[in-house]
């Protein structure tokens, strides 16, 4: 995993949990976070390595064609005190950096985690939702 893994993991964790929360996050949810995180609209690669690397350590779950944090993660972000982003980011960070050591478990096949169409779709959505009239 190089330094760019690990921002591009960061950037998808955090859009997780800002898009969901406690809840379940939706691609469109995950999607519309990363935009608010970074500015930017995430990549499909970026999307589905991210997933894929967060699923693979059991970092996050899915649930139908959603995502959410596990209890283990959900309980770290819940002991940041107050809207610090700064906090955000470094507990996000550190769950990634001690993940790195954790064994992998077997998941579902890769083209199961993130569908290119609905990808697409969501993209397509939140444009269309944010477009300036």
């Amino acid at each position: 995993m190089t330094l760019n893994d690990e921002s591009q993991i960061a950037w998808v964790l955090m859009a997780v949990v800002f898009g969901g929360g406690e809840k379940q996050a939706s691609i469109e949810s995950i999607i519309s976070a990363a935009d608010y995180v970074n500015h930017a609209i995430i990549k499909y690669d970026e999307l589905f390595g991210g997933i894929h690397f967060l699923l693979q350590k059991e970092i996050i779950y899915r649930s139908g064609s959603n995502y959410k944090l596990s209890k283990r993660v959900l309980n770290r972000y819940k002991s940041i005190k107050g809207n610090n982003a700064a906090k955000y980011w470094k507990v996000t960070e550190e769950i990634i950096i001690e993940s790195k050591d954790q064994q992998d478990i077997h998941i579902q096949p890769l083209e199961e985690i993130v569908k290119k169409n609905a990808y697409q779709e969501a993209v397509n959505n939140y444009i269309e939702r944010n477009k300036v009239k």
